[in-house]
């Protein structure tokens, strides 16, 4: 696994001192995860200064810490410094990326669905051995380069996850990384008030497609409106996922099973089944478009779908926290229209015996489309039995649901500032307690909402009794 510290030389462009053959196992930027073996990055920040942690990282048995300057606390003999150590790792990256030279590298991206994607195709991937593939959701300028550096040697197959917030940032990503086959989930309001527009949107995830050699495989779903403009940047082969045309190449139907969903497969290969637990239907594109990605890569649909079942979902992605007395279904993780719209949908589908409650938080990032995606999201929410908001602009939600028929009883909003930790504390207090004197057996709960409102404390609170 890792690297040697003759290799990190070779990406920093000079001699280090020490033993070549010195193993690094990972990069590592935060000295509370494992630091043995590691090379601690240390990052100047808003926030804090990872210079504070370096005798801590190194006492915690990093090899060594990459710094912009040295700590006075810390042994210097195991200090490097260098003018920017994100850049560097970025290098380093990117020789470790052509010294491992694996066989395929599959770069994921779009508004939606990255991370689930990510897991599936490495899943579907798995009867080929072993594949590398980004931890969580890392997929910025730390996540992608602490992804290729972690390849270890010999490894044949790599999934990385790329996300963006501004036009240009997934070519530098694909300079690190050198997909050679890529995925692109959709294009959807995900940070559209960064980028400004869908259009914009689409051109930067575009990107990725843009990227790949003739040889290359790019995977898209047909019922994205920015599919064909998509389609036409790339100069790889398109392969075409669907769950509405029935005649795609990859299409893929849902229905409802005790665990969660099983979802049918449809590829040129054959058909295959896959039962996840899980509510969201639009986690059978991530299936489709790993079955798209292990045809292209000669694994078959069986094997393929085999792998898939055994996969681990992401935390708070429409996750079953608990089926009984009531289902909890967390999709906290982060929050736009298109994944809003979706968690609503699964909600009023899904099979429950009494009445479905959600808790919907404000969606950020959205810019001078905040209003608007509130109150499309609100004209969701009518068929609720009860209705709880949190944050300012959340509160457009429960007046376009109530517009749209949900009685004004059912509907309580509660103000936060995701920037204020009182206030989103006081704020979550609150829709606790309206919950626990609200729910009964046989009830749904959803709770959604972006990360900075911490609203899976809520869904797990409601099943573990603890306040």
């Amino acid at each position: 696994m890792g690297f040697k510290l003759s290799e990190l030389a070779l990406g920093l462009g000079r001699d280090l001192a020490g033993d070549q053959n010195l193993q690094f196992s990972r990069v590592q930027f935060d000295s509370r995860r494992e630091l043995p073996g590691s090379l601690f990055v240390a990052l100047p920040g808003e926030r804090t200064d990872g210079r504070r942690y370096v005798a801590q990282a190194l006492a915690g048995g990093a090899h060594r810490a990459l710094v912009a300057t040295p700590a006075p606390d810390a042994d210097p003999d195991r200090q490097i410094q260098v003018d920017d150590p994100l850049a560097a790792i970025a290098r380093l990256a990117t020789l470790l990326r052509q010294m491992r030279a694996p066989r395929a590298v599959i770069g994921v991206t779009g508004s939606n669905g990255k991370t689930t994607t990510k897991d599936m195709i490495a899943a579907a991937l798995a009867p080929l051995g072993d594949v590398h593939k980004s931890q969580a959701s890392f997929n910025a300028e730390i996540g992608v380069p602490v992804t290729i550096a972690g390849l270890p040697p010999g490894a044949e197959y790599a999934v990385v996850e790329l996300g963006a917030q501004e036009v240009g940032e997934i070519t530098r990503y694909c300079r690190i990384a050198d997909p050679t086959d890529a995925v692109i989930t959709n294009i959807g309001h995900a940070h559209i008030g960064l980028f400004g527009s869908r259009e914009n949107i689409a051109f930067a995830k575009g990107e990725l497609g843009a990227w790949l050699r003739p040889e290359g495989n790019l995977v898209l779903n047909a019922d994205d409106p920015y599919a064909g403009q998509l389609a036409a940047r790339t100069r790889g082969r398109v392969r075409w996922i669907s769950e509405s045309d029935p005649g795609a190449e990859f299409g893929v139907s849902a229905r409802p099973t005790d665990r969660g969903l099983c979802f049918t497969l449809a590829t040129p290969g054959g058909c295959a089944e896959v039962e996840l637990p899980t509510l969201s239907p639009k986690v059978g594109l991530a299936c489709a478009a790993a079955a798209a990605i292990a045809d292209c890569l000669g694994v078959h649909i069986h094997d393929a779908a085999t792998g898939m079942a055994e996969a681990t979902l992401a935390p708070r992605r429409m996750q079953v926290l608990a089926r009984r007395p009531f289902l909890v279904i967390d999709d906290s993780y982060n929050a736009n229209l298109e994944s809003g719209t979706a968690a609503l949908q699964a909600l009023a589908g899904a099979e429950v015996a009494e009445r479905r409650v959600a808790v919907l938080g404000e969606m950020l990032e959205l810019g001078p489309f905040a209003e608007k995606s509130h109150v499309d999201l609100g004209a969701h929410a009518n068929f609720l039995a009860l209705l709880l908001t949190v944050g300012q602009n959340a509160r457009l939600i429960g007046e376009s649901a109530v517009a749209e028929g949900l009685s004004p009883e059912c509907w309580r909003h509660f103000e936060a500032d995701p920037g204020n930790a009182e206030s989103v504390t006081s704020a979550l207090e609150g829709i606790e307690a309206n919950l626990r004197n609200w729910l009964n057996p046989g009830d749904a709960l959803l709770v959604k909402g972006s990360n900075a409102l911490n609203l899976g404390k809520v869904a797990i609170r409601i099943v573990t009794g603890r306040s």
